[in-house]
């Protein structure tokens, strides 16, 4: 397929007037009020990504076989070549930011996480933002920022394909989306006294791609994304009834919610 917008809007962009040599924002078809896609469009080749559901660029190039088409090869390797350098360096940049932020960072608590069911929690805190480190490799990566109201952002350029925070450091692994999911699992582990690493992975594409043994814990949301992507892992999966397992847990209680995690544990036996 040589088309350009079509490439696009396959990957969930929402494609307007098509912009050149430089990152575009766009919105998203599961995320239409965000602007979690972009683009950079270099005439004879593009990148596309829908931060929200995929961990690596898509790279676009006109079919090579449509014969009015005149593709200058070596000019593409170049730009792939420049863009894939810069993109290094702004996920090195960005790495280098995420070190400032965090080493600057006090613990303390935060609207986010009393809102969440977790007034007592202290968090890392800079300024009026919670501060939650994305690790990469064993190393820090960028983070994801979240303001008092919930709203989430991510440092610019930083490398989210391949990341996570983990909670916990003993146990069987566990694969969230979500930071107050993240906690609520791992707040119900300990009620059920089991040990567990709990990874929260940021985006259901991201957990779908990183997640290889124990258990996911998905999202009931609307698009179906949370299950989808827990059944691409291959692992068994905890699907609460309404929403994520922070809402589940905020819903029916702890003890109710850490006794439906028992549950299903006795009837999915954890794989890996």
């Amino acid at each position: 397929m040589s088309d350009f917008t079509a490439i696009a809007e396959a990957c969930g962009l929402i494609i307007g007037r098509i912009e050149y040599n430089r990152w575009v924002r766009t919105p998203t078809a599961d995320k239409p009020r965000k602007k979690n896609g972009a683009y950079k469009h270099l005439g004879d080749c593009a990148f596309i990504i829908n931060h929200a559901t995929m961990s690596r660029t898509v790279i676009w190039h006109p079919d090579k076989n449509d014969p009015l088409v005149k593709i200058d090869r070596q000019a593409v390797a170049d730009r792939r070549r420049a863009a894939s350098d810069m993109l290094r360096a702004d996920q090195e940049r960005a790495a280098l930011k995420a070190r400032q932020i965090v080493d600057g960072a006090v613990l303390g608590p935060h609207p986010y996480l009393a809102a969440k069911g977790f007034p007592e929690m202290h968090g890392l805190v800079s300024g009026e933002n919670l501060i939650v480190p994305m690790m990469f490799g064993g190393k820090l990566c960028g983070c994801q920022i979240i303001a008092p109201d919930g709203g989430k952002k991510f440092l610019k350029g930083q490398r989210s394909g391949g990341a996570s925070f983990t909670i916990g450091s003993k146990g069987g692994d566990w694969w969230c989306e979500g930071y107050a999911t993240g906690l609520s699992v791992h707040k119900a582990l300990t009620a059920l006294r089991m040990p567990g690493k709990v990874h929260v992975c940021f985006s259901a594409h991201n957990m779908a791609a990183i997640a290889r043994t124990g258990v996911v814990v998905a999202d009931r949301d609307e698009s179906g994304a949370g299950e989808a992507a827990a059944i691409k892992t291959g692992l068994p999966y905890y699907l609460p009834e309404i929403g994520d397992f922070n809402d589940e847990m905020k819903r029916i209680g702890l003890f109710r919610a850490s006794q439906q995690l028992r549950r299903f544990l006795l009837d999915a036996p954890v794989a890996g």
